[in-house]
């Protein structure tokens, strides 16, 4: 630019001195005039030129500082990966690339083994969100025609959840779920009855990338069974044995990076039980294998609880009647006169588009009659669930039909039926968005039988004579929404 701007003086001055030599004295003055105003104009546009060239080096120098600044920072995480920023900073829906199921979906991580199920996510995905929020909403539609009395149709909001995953640092999160509760219970309008309350809630330590260990403590459900289903009921296994529990949960399940292994896992945990002999904690023990060769894949397995009377089923039969057992916890009658430990045996096997599963739950001894009993003996419930599954597309939706059957020993008391026949047809309609149809027919105990449940007033039943021998058939229509 500097020498454009001398060239530009020389070309004045030369203009200035062939003009001299060619014009008369008479018009020398006039046009020496209007050379000197050229040569003024000529020196605004130099300054202005020489400022645009300054403020062009100071930009030039202000971008130089902030490559700089920004290789520094580069540097700085590269060397520090650890190092966590705010958790605002960082609120997506999901973790990984979904599909459009929604099974890489935080919400429909298992149950059972949740805390697993996430640092095992997190151990396939490189970069994990600092915060991850999901839910489910599911809406259903139902037809009954019950063990007595004439039929009827409802239309329920099934379930309204929303749950979060924070992750503060590599080797620590949270998991937090808010549902609300559409148990009707006592109140006849169920829209006085939508409480919000904490489902889970638990802080997990590990990271599968450095060990197989962990340990995870909390309000969660204790890795007791696994209650697995294709269908909208619930299997009868899942009335014996799944336990909601604050506890503590210490284990091991180390990782493979190869489509082709058998992995072993372990877990122990211990929380204090609602169902009472003396001052004992509650504990239990959980284990089994995961396998996988080329397409076929499935787990199986084994756990052990000390007292299967803190599991959800035995606190509350969901039966409302208070001249009925309705639970140990809504009985008022959780000290029981021994504790009563249960197994179970579960395995699952996937291959192509063919699943199959099944479970076993039972006690290893009866309880006392005077808290439990079935046909006057001290009652010994069990249940078993065998699944089989088939996966299709219908107009390009993913789709798969499933048959189950259910069965219950001794369980009367827990106002579950003998027999539970099912069929549900499921497809994936939209995004994230599963419509199902199921078909269930159950089979009531004998006109002959009888269970006694220990309330605060004595020893009662939790079913109603006139329902015994009965069947009851339903055919239910939902939709679950996942985000």
């Amino acid at each position: 630019m500097q020498k454009n701007i001398s060239l530009m003086l020389g070309v004045v001055l030369l203009g200035i001195s062939v003009s001299s030599f060619s014009v008369t004295r008479g018009n020398a003055e006039a046009q020496l005039a209007q050379l000197e105003a050229q040569v003024k104009s000529m020196q605004v546009e130099i300054n202005e030129l020489k400022h645009e060239l300054r403020q062009e080096k100071a930009q030039a120098r202000e971008n130089h500082k902030k490559v700089l600044s920004q290789n520094l920072q580069v540097t700085k995480i590269k060397r520090q990966p650890e190092e966590f920023e705010p958790v605002s900073s960082y609120v997506v829906t999901t973790s990984v690339p979904d599909d459009k199921a929604g099974s890489a979906l935080l919400v429909n991580t298992p149950s059972i083994n949740r805390d697993v199920a996430i640092l095992t996510r997190q151990q396939e995905v490189k970069a994990i969100s600092r915060l991850i929020l999901g839910g489910e909403l599911d809406a259903k539609a139902v037809y009954t025609h019950p063990y007595t009395g004439s039929s009827d149709t409802d239309l329920d909001l099934y379930t309204a959840k929303l749950i979060a995953l924070a992750k503060a640092t590599p080797w620590s999160n949270g998991f937090l779920s808010i549902k609300y509760d559409n148990d009707v219970g006592n109140t006849p309008r169920r829209i006085s009855n939508s409480n919000i309350l904490l489902d889970e809630g638990f802080i997990t330590f590990g990271n599968f990338q450095k060990s197989p260990f962990y340990s995870s403590i909390g309000q969660l459900k204790a890795p007791f069974g696994r209650f697995d289903t294709n269908m909208i009921s619930d299997p009868l296994t899942y009335y014996l044995g799944n336990t909601k529990a604050r506890a503590l949960v210490l284990g091991y399940a180390p990782q493979s990076k190869t489509s082709n292994s058998i992995l072993p896992y372990v877990s122990a945990y211990i929380f204090k039980g609602d169902a009472k002999v003396g001052n004992r904690n509650q504990y239990g023990v959980d284990g089994g294998f995961h396998f996988a060769q080329n397409q076929t894949k499935g787990e199986v397995g084994a756990s052990y609880i000390a007292d299967i009377a803190d599991s959800e089923g035995f606190q509350n039969t969901y039966i409302y009647d208070a001249t009925k057992f309705e639970g140990f916890d809504k009985s008022n009658s959780e000290k029981l006169k021994h504790h009563v430990p249960a197994v179970s045996v579960h395995g699952e096997i996937y291959h192509g588009p063919v699943s199959l599963m099944g479970e076993y739950v039972g006690v290893t001894k009866g309880f006392n009659q005077q808290d439990f009993s079935y046909n006057n003996h001290g009652a010994r419930p069990k249940a078993f669930n065998a699944e089989g599954a088939y996966s299709f597309k219908i107009f390009q939706h993913a789709s798969s039909f499933a048959l189950g059957y259910s069965r219950s020993y001794e369980a009367l008391g827990l106002n579950i039926p003998k027999h539970r026949y099912l069929a549900t047809l499921s497809m994936n309609f939209l995004k994230h968005l599963l419509a199902q149809l199921e078909f269930d027919h159950d089979i009531n105990y004998g006109k002959n039988d009888v269970a006694m449940g220990n309330t605060s007033s004595g020893m009662m039943p939790a079913y109603r004579a006139k329902d015994l021998g009965k069947t009851n058939n339903g055919i239910t229509a939902k939709v679950n929404f996942y985000f």
